[in-house]
């Protein structure tokens, strides 16, 4: 079990944890193979404010609605290849596709409400809808590295480097925050080494998690996207509780140390 300590003024968005955490990098080129040494590459900036946030939201809607004017002329004409069955909005694999992308790239609890529906029934979603929010649910872009920089300096402070040794390209990226190796930094007596695994969450995403519910509601309402039989006001309910939770850290890392504290007060445990 490793060493789960950690500076007074480390805040609730950046902490050591107890064990490297994993997650799917299904749609991010891994640049280094080896098990010890693999990396994401960086990704698009995360909106920071609700006024950007809003503005995500607003690009979405307005390009599936081009989406769904072009699948509507396509399949007047005969030209597309799904079925009238199919719902115009989210039918088609251009705006499925255009979704995702959205998602995974303002993070926070969109992107969280994109995994959520990702395991309903598939039999109440279309086959383009399902197939999107799966590369949905399978990872994030990582964070640019200066909005990385801005993080660690605001809750760690500018000499953080002289308490940790941290690899600055993170290993996973998910919704909330993504996870970098690091060393803890010891004094030069000991031999000691403490491997950690360091979540840094996304800045903004848990001041707008509110905001993010509702403009996702309204986008998700005039648009049709919610296929029929999705109750969405339980999701984002359900959501709403989620989120709060996983954003809160220090919460996490002191469940993480009585975790801990179990295990090692048991002999016939490892």
């Amino acid at each position: 079990m490793q060493d789960s300590s950690q500076d007074d003024n480390t805040e609730t968005n950046v902490k050591p944890t107890l064990e490297s955490q994993t997650a799917t990098t299904d749609n991010h080129q891994i640049e280094n193979t080896s098990e010890e040494h693999q990396h994401l590459p960086e990704g698009s900036a995360v909106p920071t404010t609700r006024l950007s946030r809003a503005f995500g939201f607003a690009s979405l809607g307005a390009g599936l609605a081009m989406g769904t004017a072009a699948e509507f002329a396509r399949r007047t004409f005969g030209a597309s290849n799904n079925t009238e069955n199919d719902p115009l909005v989210i039918g088609n694999d251009a705006n499925a596709q255009r979704l995702t992308e959205s998602l995974r790239r303002m993070r926070g609890a969109a992107m969280k409400m994109g995994q959520m529906l990702s395991i309903q029934d598939e039999s109440i979603a279309p086959p383009a809808l399902t197939n999107a929010l799966e590369k949905v649910r399978k990872g994030a872009e990582a964070m640019p590295q200066y909005q990385l920089m801005q993080q660690l300096e605001d809750q760690w402070g500018e000499d953080w480097r002289e308490r940790i040794d941290l690899e600055e390209r993170p290993f996973a990226a998910a919704s909330i925050g993504q996870v970098h190796r690091g060393k803890l930094v010891l004094p030069s007596k000991t031999s000691t080494t403490t491997k950690v695994a360091v979540k840094v969450q996304y800045p903004g995403v848990a001041d707008s998690i509110e905001s993010d519910l509702s403009n996702l509601s309204m986008l998700v309402k005039a648009s049709g996207l919610a296929p029929p039989g999705l109750f969405l006001e339980n999701v984002i309910r359900v959501g709403r509780e989620e989120l709060k939770v996983e954003c809160d850290y220090r919460r996490e890392l002191e469940h993480q140390q009585r975790f801990q504290t179990l295990i090692s007060s048991d002999p016939g445990l490892v």
